[in-house]
């Protein structure tokens, strides 16, 4: 197990840009499917429930947590464990009136908004009951960490993805060319939802070895932070993009120094309007099952790093994906979050990473 002081170097060689012997190094431990790394969730994935906030009591799920918790320690890795809010809920979509149900292996939120004029009023509302239940999980995981990990951000969906899930993600491309306007609005006020709910977290989480720390990736950062991912963005093209979404990212991304963008290959195609974004930090891509190897990815890492970003490439990697970044990357600003199914695993993949680094 690695040091405190060694970690935290290496985090903050990582935020300054500073040459490193190899990437930094985080497990996620477990199903590759994330809703089912949780055994306290097996009674809500059960294909076509209604999943209802009072469903969901976050002490059930602590047992999960610790779990999760021990594993990452154990494996040695450079990150820190971080717990947020039951990550398998699509809880901005839950919190602007979406339906939640359930599969076998994740949640999906379902579309409501027919007309309009139903823009006009809404708003987050913070007596809403998913809204309360956010809070009680991040409460009662504050409670539970008593400072040995910190407490962040699980997936929030951006503002195309909201927009998405709220009018029917078929329906989505076709209004950016009829309503273009509307699309903006409604994309305006999730954005401000957005930020209103990473807001409301932050003022109930500890500071942590004095910073904060990015939820799902286990990145910690020097002061507060935010990240969001833009799916729904592989549906738009680069201008439409740029004319309806753009500035909600933009806008999420000055809200706090540090902050970071989930993207998938399928998005590449507006890749340079998100790396012209001011203010944006961290680019994460993600190694999707099914689609190009890292190998194929480089020419898009590398852009992301020649734009002045930093780097998180996400997935299931294996000895041949760590022997390409080692050798066809630089040395900094790159954090390999890596999915493992056990402990043994990411054991032996944090070792071969520590050999390489040894190596050159």
């Amino acid at each position: 197990m690695q040091h405190l002081e060694e970690r935290l170097r290496r985090h903050q060689a990582f935020w300054h840009g500073k040459a490193a012997d190899r990437p930094m190094v985080g497990f996620q431990i477990g199903s590759y499917f994330m809703a089912q790394r949780y055994q306290a969730a097996q009674e809500l994935l059960q294909p076509g429930k209604i999943i209802t906030p009072d469903m969901l009591d976050p002490k059930a799920f602590l047992a999960d947590y610790e779990r999760q918790y021990q594993w990452t320690e154990e494996a040695g890795q450079d990150a820190f464990y971080v717990a947020e809010p039951y990550t398998g809920i699509p809880w901005m979509e839950a919190m602007l009136g979406c339906q939640i149900g359930a599969t076998s292996e994740s949640m999906w939120a379902e579309p409501w908004m027919e007309h309009w004029n139903e823009v006009e009023n809404l708003r987050l509302d913070p007596e809403n009951p998913w809204f309360k239940k956010f809070v009680e999980f991040v409460d009662v995981l504050v409670e539970h960490a008593r400072g040995r990990f910190p407490v962040g951000q699980p997936i929030l969906r951006g503002p195309s993805d909201i927009v998405g899930a709220i009018i029917g993600q078929s329906r989505f491309p076709l209004e950016a060319y009829d309503n273009p306007a509307q699309i903006k609005k409604l994309a305006g006020v999730a954005t401000e939802a957005f930020i209103n709910v990473v807001d409301t977290l932050q003022k109930h989480v500890q500071p942590f070895q004095g910073g904060y720390s990015i939820g799902f990736y286990h990145l910690w950062t020097p002061a507060h932070c935010i990240w969001y991912q833009e799916d729904l963005s592989a549906l738009l093209s680069p201008a439409l993009f740029r004319d309806l979404i753009r500035d909600s990212g933009v806008a999420i991304c000055r809200y706090e120094p540090y902050n970071a963008v989930h993207v998938h290959p399928s998005s590449f195609f507006v890749l340079d309007e998100i790396l012209s974004m001011k203010g944006l930090n961290v680019v994460e891509i993600n190694k999707d099952v099914g689609g190009p190897s890292v190998a194929d990815m480089l020419p898009e890492y590398k852009k992301v790093l020649a734009a002045g970003k930093k780097l998180i490439i996400w997935g299931a990697l294996d000895q041949v994906d760590l022997q390409v970044v080692m050798e066809e990357l630089p040395k900094r600003s790159i954090y390999l979050d890596i999915v493992a199914e056990t402990v043994e695993e990411a054991k032996s993949l944090m070792d071969t990473a520590n050999e390489m680094a040894t190596r050159r």
